[in-house]
């Protein structure tokens, strides 16, 4: 299992001036190495793809909502629902 501590190190490398608290760091991070690891990443890309993942829901709450209605990245790929079928990603998305 990749260390969450880990990952938020890697997150601070990536967003140097994100002005996160560690706590939200420690909360995407969980959250990016349960997705990594349901995505199929084996232990030795789980921690780079945690990274990038939480990076991803960092510049999210940074950034606020907008247009967007899919996304992907290689294996990596996620359709927010429109309002007839608000999905938890879109919540957490908009929120």
């Amino acid at each position: 299992m990749t260390d969450v501590d880990n990952v938020v190190k890697r997150l601070q490398i990536l967003m140097p001036k994100s002005n996160l608290s560690s706590d939200t760091l420690i909360i995407y991070a969980t959250d990016a190495i349960a997705q990594a690891t349901s995505d199929g990443f084996d232990d030795d890309q789980i921690a780079r793809a945690a990274a990038l993942i939480g990076a991803h829901y960092a510049l999210l709450s940074i950034n606020g909502s907008s247009n967007i209605k899919s996304q992907a990245a290689g294996p990596l790929s996620i359709t927010y629902k429109n309002s007839i079928a608000v999905s938890d990603y879109l919540t957490e998305y908009i929120r």
